[in-house]
């Protein structure tokens, strides 16, 4: 299991750097982006237990045989993938950072919610990475790091946008909050739903999958540059780079002697 983790930890580690790297007119401090990589790993573990309560639950089979995904029908399907997997998921993540650099001063922008989110999703990722591969063997990895890290990170940054929003508008934080979970929540199960539903599994389901995960690329990419758009910290009225702060190819050039 050690080795699955050790392994799974390469890919996070290129994911953690993509995340910070975006924000680049503040960037967040190092320890922070660790404490919600941890944090979202450690969830990964209550997650288990919660699925597995709310599944026995929920979904109401004789007595000793256990739900198993993919096996059941469709109504089976759709309440173990938008009711009980990702609601529990997205809210376990998103407690990771509200327990943490949610109440750090250096949560000052609304990039913010986006590099912790995803930071958190990483970590949850990761460890559920390494499950899978001591399920399945260590090549499930190259599907996963591809199709599912970047699902959790994309439902949790369109969360992590919301919670940035509410840190500057914290009476509309519910609402604003109530959003960003409902379409995560969609996506999420969406996701699983073609994933593990038998009659749609296949090449129908792969193709799904990836025109899915495409708009959900698209709209991650969206919501980074709206969210570094709204940065209190962007320079407004200069062309001169300053620190800490990555300059566009415009500013360079229009900076640049004729």
């Amino acid at each position: 299991m050690l080795v699955y983790l050790a392994v799974s930890l390469v890919p996070a580690c290129l994911w953690l750097w993509w995340l910070r790297r975006q924000d680049v007119y503040d960037p967040e401090p190092v320890s922070l982006v660790l404490g919600s990589f941890f944090g979202g790993m450690v969830m990964a573990l209550p997650a288990i237990v919660i699925q597995w309560l709310l599944t026995k639950a929920l979904i109401q089979r004789p007595e000793g045989i256990w739900y198993a995904p993919g096996t059941g029908s469709f109504d089976e399907a759709v309440l173990y993938c938008f009711g009980i997997v990702a609601p529990v998921e997205e809210y376990l993540k998103y407690r990771a950072v509200r327990a943490g650099a949610w109440k750090s001063p250096e949560f000052d922008e609304p990039m913010d919610g986006i590099v912790y989110m995803g930071s958190a999703a990483v970590g949850f990722a990761t460890l559920e990475n390494a499950l899978y591969m001591r399920g399945y063997g260590a090549s499930i990895l190259a599907i996963r790091m591809l199709l599912s890290t970047f699902l959790h990170v994309a439902c949790s940054c369109i969360i992590g946008v919301q919670l940035g929003l509410a840190r500057f508008k914290p009476q509309e934080e519910r609402r604003l909050l109530a959003k960003g979970f409902a379409l995560a929540v969609v996506i999420h199960g969406a996701y699983d739903f073609l994933a593990l539903y038998q009659p749609v599994a296949g090449f129908l389901a792969l193709f799904l999958l990836v025109a899915g995960l495409n708009v959900a690329r698209r709209s991650f990419l969206t919501n980074i540059e709206a969210a570094l758009e709204s940065s209190p910290f962007k320079p407004r009225t200069t062309l001169m780079p300053q620190k800490g702060v990555r300059s566009s190819r415009q500013n360079i050039a229009a900076a640049s002697p004729p």
